[in-house]
Order: structure tokens, then C-alpha cells, then sequence
């Protein structure tokens, strides 16, 4: 077998585990709406404004929606005020992290990009 196709074969064998195993979580469900939000967090390192949910509405984190800052300035009170994409670019949901490179909401092109991961709120002190 050539060098060519050997590749071929690998990257082809890979594309088809990685399907299987993102396609053994649970899809994500819509995101939910603002009055189930709990926090806001502006994430500085990453340029993120990250939204927590409680889907049960029992106080827990069981989702959280992070957006691309898109500008950041100063209001005349000193507040940081940000504008931020229309739509997510990560989902936590299910012990899963999903990305979704086009930021243009939940129509399954979203792709599994790390799973068996909470969400850690201390991060952000």
C-alpha cells in the first residue's frame, strides 16, 4: 500500500471514530432563555462572555454558553461594557464541551470538542 493511501485509510478510520464517539452524547438541547441564567462572566484570557443556566431551575450549573466579545470599552460610569456575537461559539452541556466554529446557533454543525468536563466556576474568581 502507498504512502498515499495508507493516510487515506488513517484519516479515514479516524473521521469515522470520531463520528461514533461524539455521536454518543445527547444532543444539545436550545439554549435557554435569560430569565434561567444565572451568571455572566467576562473571561478576559479567552475574550469570552460566558452564561451559566439552571436548566432545573435549582440554582445548579447545567449549562453554559460562552460568546466572542466582539468590543470592549469603558461606559462614563466606569463599567466595562461589551458587544458580543449573536450566537455561541462553546456549549457546556452533559459533562461536554461543543464548539461551534460558526457562532451561528444550535443546527447540528456543532462539533464535540472535549467530553467528561465540568464546568469550573472557580476559574473565575
Amino acid at each position: 500500500m502507498t504512502h498515499i493511501a495508507r493516510t487515506f485509510v488513517v484519516v479515514l478510520v479516524l473521521s469515522v471514530l470520531g463520528v461514533t464517539h461524539a455521536g454518543s452524547q445527547k444532543p444539545l438541547p436550545p439554549e435557554p432563555p435569560q430569565e434561567l441564567a444565572i451568571e455572566e462572566i467576562y473571561d478576559n484570557e479567552a475574550g469570552l462572555v460566558i452564561f451559566t443556566y439552571s436548566l432545573k431551575r435549582d440554582g445548579v450549573v447545567d449549562y453554559v454558553t460562552g460568546r466572542k466579545v466582539l468590543n470592549w470599552r469603558v461606559n462614563d460610569y466606569g463599567h466595562g461594557v461589551y458587544d458580543i456575537e449573536r450566537f455561541p461559539v462553546f456549549y457546556w452541556y452533559n459533562h461536554a464541551l461543543w464548539r461551534d466554529m460558526d457562532a451561528d446557533g444550535l443546527n447540528g454543525n456543532e462539533v464535540l470538542y472535549m467530553e467528561n468536563t465540568g464546568f469550573d466556576r472557580l476559574r473565575y474568581k
